[in-house]
């Protein structure tokens, strides 16, 4: 299997990703790197194992995503020089890049930050060195108008029933959110991200777009994703 230079392939923790099963393993074919986010990770790579696969880690608070990965998966790591060093020991030997923030100082390499793990992932996938002149950049799961992808995460598809993420999801949102809301924040010490904020780095995602190369191609499958004429809207062939 050749792989095509040039060729991205962002995986968010949206529930739209599991409409998209063609169109990942399209890309699989076609040999694409994924860019991976961590709260998504685990699952996603135990079950496609892709060839080449970089998980996203930005967080500076502890948690088991990385950790939950088989050892038999293959993949690399790309984290925040400020995310929790906890985070990056792994039971067997990873190659990891960290990477500063737009406006930090310092030696390291330097990405764009709209405000989510999925934005520095398409601000990677925009810049990064490739042998080809063109980019072709696939967006799945960048379902950014939910209240809290991370929240849904940890503790709604816990909760609910067997069956299809997007339609129970839907159903159980709004009481999980009232039920959990209080202890994350007196527990874990972080705020959960409001519509507003995540309404905010939506628009900043797009104003990237925007600026980048007229030789990149954005190809979106989320319905709540990017609202930009620059990026190519797509049904999943799965509906």
């Amino acid at each position: 299997m050749s792989s095509e230079a040039g060729l991205f392939a962002l995986i968010g923790a949206g529930p739209s990703l599991d409409y998209c099963d063609t169109e990942i393993s399209d890309l699989l074919r076609r040999g694409a790197h994924f860019f991976i986010s961590d709260s998504i990770a685990s699952g996603f790579l135990r079950r496609w194992r892709p060839r080449r696969a970089s998980v996203f880690t930005v967080e500076n608070r502890r948690h088991m995503y990385i950790h939950r990965i088989s050892g038999e998966v293959d993949f690399s790591v790309l984290a925040y020089q400020g995310a929790n060093a906890r985070n990056l020991r792994f039971t067997k030997a990873r190659v990891v890049s960290q990477f500063k923030i737009t406006g930090e100082s310092g030696e390291l390499p330097m990405l764009h930050s709209p405000g989510t793990v999925f934005g520095v992932m398409l601000s990677c996938a925009a810049t990064v060195n490739v042998s080809s002149d063109s980019r072709e950049i696939h967006l799945l799961g960048a379902d950014l108008s939910y209240i809290d992808n991370q929240v849904y995460c940890r503790y709604i598809d816990d909760h609910t029933p067997p069956g299809n993420r997007l339609l129970t999801r839907e159903l159980w949102q709004f009481e999980i959110m009232l039920k959990k809301s209080s202890v994350v924040h007196l527990r874990a010490g972080y705020a959960i991200r409001t519509g507003f904020e995540l309404a905010q780095s939506r628009e900043n995602l797009c104003q990237f777009v925007k600026s980048a190369p007229k030789s990149t191609r954005f190809i979106e499958y989320s319905p709540l994703g990017l609202e930009t004429p620059d990026v190519e809207r797509r049904f999943p062939a799965r509906s």
